[in-house]
Formats: structure tokens, C-alpha cells, sequence
């Protein structure tokens, strides 16, 4: 049995299936419960794409050794493949519960649960993925693709960038970022990601419909269309129109009509796809068609052909409840529905030509509840829809509840009318337990089904207000004023765009209502409650949006008088009508509240404050005085006093919006960035017009690390104000943030057309110059910006951080230092000027500024409460030494332990669990503990303690201190023996290990090559290669293997990332390491294997390669290959390859 066994596995690795399962088979006659056989017979039908067919075999082996994690492995990729994806789930926990380390488990977990629209549980399980292995694309990937899904699409981005940097030629993750990037309305850059998957895939249908979609919503019609063509093949869409259409594969088959211009056509099928919102908005286009003069049958659903016969008396019309579709096949042409915009909508300009009603209700209907209404009582009336059926994750933010619409329905003059689809009886009555507002229904129709009474209802109504769902375009179609209700961060449908007017180009009638906050329902219905008691009760102030103080002051001649003259900047006017008023009647506190405002704005503070205290004196009730008092503390310097004044006016007025947009700014001042933020969202709350507060709250969210919302709402300021420089500078920040880095530059040069000496949009601009790579023009638009403003030290370090990317050393420092004359304490200047000083090979005060990096915002010190160590290493202390940083680091830091050993110090190091084992074994002087999170409470026994990179302010103040080792790292000799030995056997050639990647995320693109790159090195001969690259390589190893004829050797069971006693000991068995700037490189040093690093240049060099050296004083046995051009590495690999083949002969 096991030669038969033996047999049919040797035809399965060869490719011969049909005998390997003959030869399963056999066995299996002998031996039914064989497990190995059974395996491999379901191995076989999987891989041959039968999955259910594997599933049966695969559940008798694992009856058989249900701990056989292979097995296991096995049935889940089959329960997989045939979308039984509880059973998958099953089946993968089972495996996990055996070994939980298993990364291609939790990867299938993930996929399981995300097929069972599982989102956040498959995040967590694509997140477990990454942590056992950091290296794998399509689990960045994926993870991605979940965060999209629970519309997080700014941490989707950083996903999808992460599995970019490792697999930069995967169409589908550019596409999927590509997604992500047009939830935060990105289009540009979102486009740039769509061309390039085509690029990579031109056949790839899913890139060129969403390319489409993004066209079409920014009016690029003409090049819009002809993608939307590509909706067949497109997965998300295919998938919905087998549903609609049952026999696509005919309509496939028929010839199509081109347009109008086709000879001979005949009469043309129109068939009907996707929802009925779509078949409403494409019907659009009827007349069109009546208008070209070509017979047709036109195909809709049959809730709607009443509506249609009665539009178009005159036209065929045929139900999509007709199976056959014997009426299309009779027709000579066919087109779909969603076809014809490409005939007649090709640019902005045709939509002149759109109907502004199509449809009609049955007048006696309308009658009919028109005269229903009346029974409820007067007033304007309101028809109300909320959401959608369908329930996609990229539909679902288009929906509301009923209690949202709160601040509407409170509204007095108002009667609203429910003709929201499905059950809403329980919303109903919620609502009107909680506000007393009861909504018109009328119980005995099904919303659903009866269109007919739906249009008679949206008829006699006074205004539509609704989401985006098939009510919007019954209205729309109606001609019927509608609002439609948008969120900023809604999935874009191409229907809603407008021509800058906010009316929907498909629908004239209907008006685009949006608001800009994410999932903000709130304050977009407030803007909509708004807008409609202006129209419901016009003299009623009390439902105004109030932005100040209302009462019977304001109808006042003087008053009104007074803040005209202010709001034209007429001060001393101002000032002096409030003295005269004042004249006459000394105890008028508004009056002293005022003359403190215009006091305030000529830049009078003293003369302010005595005004303002008199106001508050005068009338502690008056919300103005104690603003107008908040003021005047916080501009002579008493932000504290200033805050709780502001307090004290929003006690008497809580909906003075710029007292909330004021404490917002002083919050911010003290480092409050929750409280700025919600004092922010107070004042939008209160009049969501407010262009300002809408960008200082993108500044502050920014600042608080919450990107993907700082973008939504500078955006919303831009769109409030376009003429408002510094909305479009924060805009551009929040842009640079996102990696949108021409975006921002846009962004940027807008705020500068209109405003030139805007000092804050010069130093933006240059730091998204920076960004692209683009440095000269950054240096440029930063001297701007000191030109402008000469004593902000901001400008000095962002220059001298552009003139250090940029290979000018010596101007970086002088930068740097005028920064920190202006502003001594700024951290992230002297973390920076460390590194310049340090990299220049200036050691001991290049160590000095290293030592603020944990001043820095953000900055990750452990913390520890005990005294921090003096550098004396006479004494006979207890010192705890913890490491920092990245495992690179953590290496070369070590190697300055040497120096320490034979001190009287008592020696305890903290590290990554992963380098505990090699640095025991390497450093048997030294307590080596690993690293945990909180720290163990043992190690608060020590007397002293220091971060492990700060050994080099005492033990490397110049190069000659630094040893001339052979090594400190001491690798598992019986490990590297053996690897020698099973990747060379007796073979006279050279091992020469390879790795072409870093991982670190914000230099790691710079450093990184593609293995294709160094098809010249790995042709060189009597040399075997061995993969040190951590991270799936498998796909680009085959790759290069075939296109330079040699195999690059790879240890499978060798975890690069995790086993780093592996790594070590694989990096020892070679003659010779060829790797970029990475953890691979410090090993290969601290070994003291011979080693070549290439490293970059100028921009991602880290500054412990130093500047214009070949050699390394951390490692001596190590070579540098520095980029002779920046950005280009190609005479680099040409000089390795020639200085290979040099080594081996």
C-alpha cells in the first residue's frame, strides 16, 4: 500500500492527476479509511476544480485523524471554493484551536467571515494574520478590503498601501485603493489608481467600471460612458443583472444597436437592469428615443407601466416580469437600458435636453389625498423617505431612521407624510412617543407595489424629502420639488452629481441637501429643518439657525446701527455710537458689550476689558458680555479665566455657536483636543454654515490622527467658502496626510491664488513638494514662508528638513539651529538636527539632540520610575538597559554591550522576544529579559536605568571609539552548519544570501527593489543564491528564476521574520549577505559576515550609514553601496553584479 500510496503522490507532483487518482483508488479499495489516501484524493479533485466533489474524502480523513492540521488545511480550502462558508469557518477554527500560529488560517478565517459580511470579526482575523507575518500582501490587502467595508477608508488606505510597498504590481489592490481613495472623495488620486491596475491588467473590467463611475461623477461624460459599458464584466455588477437578467448569455448574443446613425436597425429591444431607481433614471432617455424616430420596445418593471403608457402614449412598452422576453427576442437590435446615456448624455450640455417631468399621477388620486390632508390639519406638507432596501456595504450609509428626522418634525406649520417602503409603524409610533409629532399614513397601501398611489401621494404633496432610493427618482421623475438628503462620506452615486448648483442634473426638480461630518446625520437635518422653517413659519426666530443673540435689543436702532458700522469695519464709528448710547443711558449693559467688541477688534484690550466687566457687572445674564469678556482674557494671555468665561455665556446661551467656535480655539491652545473638537462640532451643530469652524475642526482632527474625518470636513469648508485661503491650506494638510500628495498641492496653490502671502499655505505647499520627491521647489516655497514670516520657527525646520532630504547637510543644520534660536523647546527640531549632526559624523552633539526624541509628541518611552543612569560605569549598580525602536536598532545598539561587560554594572537588557535566544547566547554577561506590554513589575528592581540608543552619548563619541569587532552576535553553530550543508552539499560554488526589501513603513518604499532588478547579479556564476528576504516571496522568486536561469534557494521551514535564531544562523552559512537597509543587513553586520548594503543616497538613508562612507564603523566587515543618483539604482546593481563576480573568482 504505501508504494501504490508513494505512487500516486509522485503523479501529483507531477501533474498527472488522472493516475494519481487511480492510484488513490487502489488503495482505498485495500484500505477505505486511509487518511493519507483520502487526502490526497480530495487534494486532487480540489486542485482540479471539483470542490464539492473533494469535500466527502476530506471529511472521512479528518474522521479519521481529526488533529491532522493538513487535512484540516485541505477541507477548509474546499468548503471554500464551494462558498460553504460557515462550514469553512468551522473547519478553521478547528485548526486554529490546534495550532494558532497558523497564518494561512487566520487569512481563511478572514475570508470565511468576510463572505459572511462579517466585517469586523474578519478585520480581526486578517489583523492576526499580520501579526504572526507582517510580509503578507494580500492579508494588508484584505484587511483593507474589510476596513473599506465598515467605511473606515482612511485606515483601508494605509492597508493598501502597506500591500503596495510589498507587491507593487497587484491590479486589484490598486483598484481596491482606488475605492477607498473615492469614499473620501480623492478623484484624482483615485483615478491615478484605476489607470494604473489597467495598466498592469488592461482586461480588467472591475477597474475600468469603477474608472467609469469616477469620470461620470466628475462630469466626464465622454469618457465616462464608454467605460460604463464594462458594467457586464464587472464581478459586484455581473452578479446583480443574473439576478435581473436570466438570460443574459442571450441578449449576449444579439447585435446591438449602435445609436440613431445605425442603417437599417429595425425595431430596438431596450432591456431593463439593475433596481428600480436605475430603470426610472434611464427612462429618462424615452424621449430621446421617440424624438430619434426608431421603433422600439422598451422593458420596465411592471410597477411602472401604467406611468410609462400614460407619459408615452404612443410607445411600446413590455413587462420585466415576462420571462421569455418574447417581445425583445422579436425585435431586430437590442440595447440596455443603462446603454443609452452613451448615445444621448455625452456631455454636460446635453442634459439641457432632460425632461424636467416625466411622469404624472392619475389626477383623481391626487385629489383624493390632497383631500385626505386636509382631514389632518394646514399647513406645508411633507412627504418623508429615509432609506433604501438594499443593505450593501457601500449603500448603507444612505440610510437614516425616521428619529434622525427629529429637528424637522418639531417644526410648528408642518404636517409630514410617511411613503417610506416596508413595515415603519414601529419608527412611527416611536417618534411620536418621543416628540408628539404623528406622521400621515395610509395603512391600507403597500408602498412597495402600489407606485401608482405612491406618485398620487408625492404629488399632493408640498415638498419630497427623502435619502437616496427609488422615492427620490419617482419624485424626481414627477418633476416634484424634492430634498435630497446626501452625506459627505455617502458611497458617490453617479446620478446625484449636479452642475455646481446643487440641482441633480437626472432630476432638475430635485435639490442635493449634504452635509459634510462622517455619518452626521445631525447636523445635515438641522441645515434641512433650517431650511424649511424658513419656508413653514418665516417670522418664527425661535427655529432660525442663530448664530448670536436674539431679543428685543436686537430690534434697537442703535444696536443695529452699531454692528453694521463693525461688520464694515467702521471701528471708531462704532466705538462711538456706543459712547453716546451710553451718554444716554449709562446702565445699558448691551451697550457696554459692544463698545467691548468694537474695543476688541481696534486691538484697545485694556479699554475692552474695563467694558466688558462693566457689561457683565451690569448684567451677568447677557451671553455677549461674558464672549466679549472671554475675548479680551485670552488675548492678553489668561486662557484659563478666558475658557470659563466663554463657559459662563454658553450657561446663559447654549446655542451661541461662535462662543463654541471661541472655546474650541482656546481648548486647543491648552492641548484639549477632545474638548476642541466637540466645542467645534457645538458650533456647527448650531449653523452648519460656518466655513472657519468646519476647517479649524479638520486642523483639529487632524491633529488628533483622525485623517479620513479631518478631510471630510476641510472639504466642507472649501465647498461653504472657496474663497477662503485657509480652508484650503488645512485641506491640502489633510490631503498630504492621506498620501494624496498632488492633491495637496492643488489644494495649497488654491489657498496661494488667493492669498500670496499666506505663510502657512507656503510651507504646506513645500511640504507635499517634499512629498513628491520634488525638492528644490519645496526649499523654494518654504523661503517663501520665511520671507513672509521670518520669526516662526516652523518654517526654519521645514526647511531644514527638505534641504537635508536633499543632500544639502551643511544649510539642513544651519536651518535647524535658527529653529530652535526662535523656539528652544521644540522637540521634533532637535530629533531632527540630532539626525543631520549624527549622519555628518558630529557624535557628541549629534548625541546630545538625540536625547529629545522623547520630548516629541507621541514619543514611546517605557517609562520606567526609577533614576535614569549618569554614564558611570565604575560603581556597582543594577542598570536596566531597554530597547527602542525597530528590531534594526535594537542590533545595532548592542553593540555597545561589549563595553559595559567587564564594568562593575550588574546588566539587564529588555528586547524583542524574538532576539532573546541569539542575544542570551551572545551576550552571557547580561540578564537578557524580553520585552512586554505593560512591563513586568520585576523589573522596577534596579537602580538605574537607560534606552539602549542612548549607550552612544558615553560609549561613541567619536569614530575612533568605535571597535574594529569581528562580531558580537554569536548564531546557533549547529544551525549554520547544517544550512551550509543541505544548500551546498559538496558543490565548490559560493552561498550567497539575498534581500531586496525593508518593511519599515515610512522609508521602506525608498529602500526596496524588485528582485527583477537584480537579474544581472543572480546571472553571475559559481554562485547559489539563498533567499534572507522576510515576507511571502515565492511568486517573484519563480519569476526571475525562469527569466535568469537560477534558482534561488528558499528554506520554507525558516521563518525570516519570527525565527530570527533562523535568520541568523542562515545569514552565518553564507560566504557572502547582498541586501538593502534592513533587519537582514544588521544581523549579516553584528554576525561579522561579509555584507553589502545598498542603501539610498539622500531621502530614506538612515543617518547610522553616515554620509560619503563605504565602510560601516557599526560593522566593520560590511561594504556600502550608496545610490550614485537619487532615485536610481541601476549603477549600483551594475557595480555589485561586476564586484560579484570579482568575489567568486
Amino acid at each position: 500500500m504505501d508504494r501504490v500510496l508513494q505512487q500516486a503522490q509522485e503523479c501529483f507532483k507531477a501533474g498527472d492527476s488522472a493516475r494519481a487518482e487511480a492510484f488513490c483508488r487502489q488503495v482505498l479499495a485495500r484500505a477505505p479509511g486511509s487518511p493519507d489516501a483520502l487526502r490526497l484524493l480530495g487534494l486532487l479533485r480540489l486542485e482540479g476544480g471539483r470542490a464539492a466533489d473533494a469535500i466527502p474524502p476530506l471529511r472521512e480523513a479528518l474522521r479519521a485523524s481529526p488533529a491532522d492540521l493538513g487535512v484540516l488545511d485541505a477541507l477548509s480550502a474546499a468548503l471554500m471554493a464551494a462558498e460553504d462558508y460557515p462550514q469553512a469557518e468551522e473547519i478553521v477554527r478547528r485548526a486554529l484551536a490546534l495550532d494558532a500560529s497558523l497564518t494561512v488560517a487566520h487569512m481563511r478565517l478572514g475570508m470565511a467571515l468576510g463572505n459572511q459580511g462579517r466585517w469586523s470579526e474578519a478585520a480581526r482575523a486578517f489583523e492576526e494574520a499580520l501579526k504572526h507575518d507582517p510580509q503578507i500582501a494580500d492579508a494588508h490587502h484584505n484587511l483593507g478590503d474589510a476596513l473599506t467595508k465598515l467605511q473606515r477608508p482612511h485606515d483601508a488606505i494605509d492597508c493598501f498601501r502597506r500591500a503596495l510597498a510589498i507587491n507593487p504590481a497587484n491590479p486589484d489592490t490598486h483598484n481596491s485603493l482606488g475605492l477607498a481613495l473615492q469614499e473620501l472623495r480623492l478623484w484624482g488620486a483615485a483615478i491615478a489608481r484605476y489607470e494604473r491596475a489597467l495598466a498592469l491588467d488592461p482586461g480588467f473590467a472591475d477597474a475600468h467600471y469603477n474608472l467609469a463611475l469616477a469620470r461620470l461623477f466628475r462630469r466626464d461624460f465622454e469618457q465616462g460612458w464608454p467605460g460604463y459599458e464594462q458594467r457586464l464584466q464587472c464581478r459586484p455588477v455581473r452578479a446583480t443583472l443574473r439576478k435581473r437578467l436570466d438570460t443574459l448569455d442571450l441578449y449576449e448574443r444579439l447585435p446591438r444597436w449602435r445609436g440613431p446613425s445605425t442603417a437599417g436597425a429595425g425595431t430596438v429591444a431596450v432591456w431593463a437592469e439593475q433596481g428600480i431607481g436605475d430603470q426610472i433614471l434611464f427612462s429618462t432617455l424615452v424621449p430621446e428615443l421617440i424624438a430619434a424616430g426608431v421603433p422600439f420596445v422598451y422593458e420596465a418593471d411592471p410597477r411602472l407601466l401604467p406611468a410609462y403608457e400614460r407619459a408615452f402614449p404612443g410607445a411600446r412598452f413590455t413587462s420585466l416580469d415576462d420571462p421569455p422576453r418574447e417581445a425583445l427576442q422579436r425585435a431586430d437590435r437590442v440595447l440596455l437600458a443603462g446603454s443609452l446615456p452613451r448615445l444621448f448624455r455625452r456631455s454636460l450640455a446635453d442634459f439641457d435636453r432632460q425632461p424636467a417631468k416625466l411622469l404624472s399621477a392619475l389626477p383623481e388620486r391626487v385629489a383624493h389625498y390632497r383631500k385626505r390632508r386636509e382631514t389632518s390639519g394646514t399647513g406645508l406638507r411633507v412627504a418623508l423617505s429615509w432609506r433604501s432596501t438594499r443593505q450593501d456595504w457601500w449603500v448603507r450609509k444612505k440610510n437614516a431612521s425616521l428619529a434622525d428626522f427629529a429637528p424637522l418634525l418639531k417644526l410648528p406649520g408642518t404636517r409630514f407624510v410617511d411613503v417610506q417602503y416596508g413595515d415603519t409603524a414601529a419608527e412611527r409610533n416611536a417618534v411620536e412617543t418621543a416628540t408628539g409629532v404623528r406622521l400621515l399614513h395610509f395603512d391600507e397601501l403597500d408602498y412597495y407595489n402600489d407606485l401608482e398611489e405612491v406618485l398620487a401621494i408625492l404629488e399632493a404633496s408640498d415638498l419630497v424629502i427623502t435619502t437616496s432610493n427609488a422615492t427620490a427618482h419617482l419624485a424626481g421623475a414627477l418633476g416634484k420639488r424634492t430634498w435630497l438628503l446626501y452625506l459627505a462620506d455617502q458611497a458617490p452615486f453617479h446620478y446625484w452629481v449636479h452642475g455646481g448648483d446643487h440641482r441633480a442634473l437626472w432630476y432638475p426638480s430635485v435639490e442635493i441637501i449634504s452635509a459634510a461630518a462622517a455619518a452626521d446625520w445631525r447636523s445635515l437635518l438641522q441645515l434641512a429643518a433650517a431650511r424649511l422653517a424658513a419656508e413653514a413659519c418665516p417670522g418664527d426666530s425661535g427655529f432660525a439657525v442663530a448664530a448670536g443673540e436674539t431679543g428685543n435689543a436686537a430690534s434697537c436702532g442703535w444696536l443695529e446701527r452699531v454692528r453694521q458700522m463693525r461688520q464694515k469695519g467702521e471701528l471708531a464709528e462704532a466705538v462711538e455710537a456706543c459712547r453716546r448710547e451710553l451718554d444716554r443711558v449709562p446702565g445699558n449693559a448691551q451697550a457696554w458689550s459692544e463698545l467691548a467688541h468694537a474695543l476688541r477688534w481696534q486691538d484697545r484690550m485694556d479699554e475692552a476689558r474695563g467694558a466688558a466687566v462693566r457689561a457683565v457687572e451690569l448684567a451677568p445674564a447677557l451671553a455677549s458680555a461674558w464672549f466679549n469678556l472671554g475675548a479680551v482674557q485670552i488675548a492678553q494671555g489668561e486662557t484659563v479665566h478666558g475658557i470659563e468665561s466663554y463657559r459662563k455665556a454658553l450657561r446663559v446661551k447654549p446655542d451661541f455657536a461662535e462662543a463654541w467656535s471661541n472655546l474650541g480655539d482656546a481648548l486647543g491652545a491648552t492641548g484639549d483636543k477632545p474638548g476642541e473638537i466637540e466645542a467645534y462640532r457645538r458650533a456647527i451643530g448650531i449653523n452648519p454654515q460656518l466655513a472657519p469652524v468646519w476647517s479649524n475642526l479638520g486642523n483639529a482632527l487632524l491633529e488628533a490622527g483622525r485623517i479620513g474625518e479631518a478631510l471630510l470636513s476641510c472639504r466642507r469648508a472649501t465647498e461653504l467658502d472657496p474663497d477662503f485661503p485657509a480652508g484650503w491650506n488645512n485641506l491640502g494638510n489633510a490631503l498630504r496626510e492621506c498620501g494624496e500628495h498632488e492633491e495637496a498641492v492643488k489644494a495649497c496653490e488654491s489657498a496661494l491664488k488667493l492669498e500670496p502671502r499666506l505663510a502657512e499655505a507656503w510651507g504646506s505647499l513645500g511640504a507635499a513638494l517634499h512629498s513628491l520627491g520634488r525638492h528644490e521647489e519645496a526649499i523654494r516655497a518654504h523661503r517663501n514662508a520665511i520671507d513672509i514670516q521670518p520669526g516662526e520657527a516652523r518654517h526654519y525646520f521645514n526647511l531644514g528638513v527638505t534641504l537635508q532630504h536633499s543632500g544639502h547637510g551643511p544649510e539642513a543644520i544651519a536651518s535647524l539651529r535658527r529653529a530652535l534660536a526662535l523656539d528652544p523647546q521644540y522637540a521634533q527640531a532637535h530629533w531632527d538636527l540630532s539626525f543631520a549632526l549624527l549622519g555628518s559624523g558630529q557624535l557628541p552633539e549629534g548625541w546630545q539632540e538625540y536625547e529629545w526624541r522623547w520630548r516629541r509628541r507621541g514619543a514611546d518611552s517605557r517609562r520606567y520610575e526609577f533614576a535614569a543612569w549618569d554614564g558611570d560605569a565604575s560603581k556597582p549598580r543594577r542598570l536596566l538597559l531597554w530597547a527602542e525602536q525597530g528590531v534594526g536598532d535594537e542590533i545595532l545598539y548592542a553593540g555597545m554591550l561589549p563595553d559595559l561587560v567587564s564594568s562593575p554594572l550588574s546588566i539587564a537588557l529588555e528586547v524583542d522576544p524574538r532576539l532573546g535566544p541569539l542575544f542570551h547566547r551572545s551576550f552571557p554577561g547580561v540578564s537578557v529579559i524580553p520585552r512586554r506590554d505593560p512591563a513586568a513589575a520585576s523589573l522596577a528592581d534596579y537602580d538605574c536605568q537607560a534606552p539602549l540608543g542612548s549607550l552612544g552619548r558615553w560609549l561613541r563619541r567619536s569614530f575612533d571609539d568605535f571597535p574594529r569587532h569581528r562580531g558580537y552576535l554569536t548564531p546557533d553553530p549547529s544551525r549554520a552548519q547544517a544550512y551550509r550543508k543541505r544548500l551546498l552539499g559538496d558543490q565548490a560554488v559560493r552561498l550567497v544570501g539575498i534581500s531586496w526589501k525593508s518593511a519599515n513603513r515610512e522609508f521602506g518604499t525608498l529602500k526596496s527593489h524588485s528582485l527583477h532588478d537584480w537579474l544581472g547579479m543572480l546571472r553571475v556564476p559559481r554562485v547559489r543564491f539563498v533567499d534572507l528576504q522576510y515576507g511571502e516571496t515565492a511568486s517573484e522568486r519563480e519569476e526571475v528564476e525562469r527569466m535568469a536561469g537560477t534558482r534561488i534557494e528558499h528554506l520554507p521551514d525558516v521563518d525570516l521574520y519570527h525565527d530570527l535564531e533562523g535568520l541568523a544562523a542562515l545569514c552565518a552559512a553564507c560566504d557572502l549577505v547582498i541586501t538593502v537597509s534592513n533587519v537582514t543587513a544588521h544581523v549579516a553586520g553584528a554576525l561579522g559576515r561579509p555584507a553589502w548594503v545598498l542603501v539610498p543616497r539622500i531621502n530614506g538613508r538612515h543617518w547610522y550609514w553616515f554620509s560619503g562612507r563605504r565602510d560601516s564603523p557599526w560593522y566593520p566587515s560590511m561594504r556600502i553601496f550608496t545610490q550614485q543618483t537619487p532615485g536610481s539604482w541601476r549603477e549600483v546593481l551594475d557595480e555589485v553584479a561586476h564586484e560579484l563576480a570579482a568575489f567568486v573568482s
